[in-house]
């Protein structure tokens, strides 16, 4: 838990170009969604350097024209309903480089936790079965009136949302623990001994928190 956290914006595009240039919205250009990244990404520098670079991700948005894609060889969006897909594609493209000894650049992005809030079963139980569901419509009209969600809604949005991260952290791991797998297989013991990790997010969600009314 993190008791202050800041995002370089609280919209998924420019906060990515962000993370991919070292550099402020303004800076890169990509300010809002539909506008390009400018100037060269940590990725192309990479790719630059002879590293093997894999990115999915599970935002339909992050399309290829906005330019987060660049410097990866292999760069695939799987939406909400595809996002189980995101690890196991990535380890299939890296089983080649890391047979090889090669260095490898991947990027695992996953959508959820984000609204609507619709964890799958076995996730589901954190949130009332009868109450409220986290859908588009539901969250929209809290955050157009903040006063309309009484401490039950936020407390079952606070559940679904806690049911988006146990399910977001079953993928990671599931996903981590098969590129430790394939490190072994390869003969280059276990992940952490060759790889730096690193877990970053583009924004946060309120759950009811004031912040003058925006949720998102």
């Amino acid at each position: 838990v993190y008791e202050s956290c800041w995002a370089p914006a609280g919209k998924t595009v420019p906060s990515l170009a962000s993370l991919w240039t070292g550099r402020e919205p303004l800076e890169h250009g990509a300010v809002t969604h539909m506008t390009v990244m400018q100037g060269g990404s940590f990725a192309e520098e990479l790719r630059a350097d002879g590293y093997r670079s894999f990115a999915r991700c599970a935002n339909a948005s992050v399309v290829e024209a906005y330019g987060i894609h660049r410097g990866f060889e292999d760069y695939a969006r799987r939406p909400k309903g595809q996002e189980p897909r995101v690890g196991s594609d990535l380890l299939a493209l890296a089983e080649s480089a890391l047979a090889a000894g090669e260095p490898l650049l991947l990027w695992a992005h996953f959508m959820a936790p984000h609204q609507p809030y619709a964890p799958p079963p076995p996730h589901d139980g954190w949130a009332e079965p009868d109450g409220p569901e986290g859908s588009n419509e539901v969250l929209y009209g809290y955050h157009l009136d903040p006063a309309s969600a009484d401490p039950a809604a936020v407390g079952q949005m606070q559940g679904l949302y806690d049911g988006e991260l146990q399910y977001v952290s079953a993928l990671v791991r599931d996903f981590l623990a098969g590129l430790d797998r394939r490190y072994r297989e390869a003969g280059r013991g276990g992940l952490l001994e060759n790889a730096v990790v690193v877990f970053t997010s583009d924004h946060g969600e309120s759950l009811g928190d004031d912040h003058n009314g925006r949720q998102h």
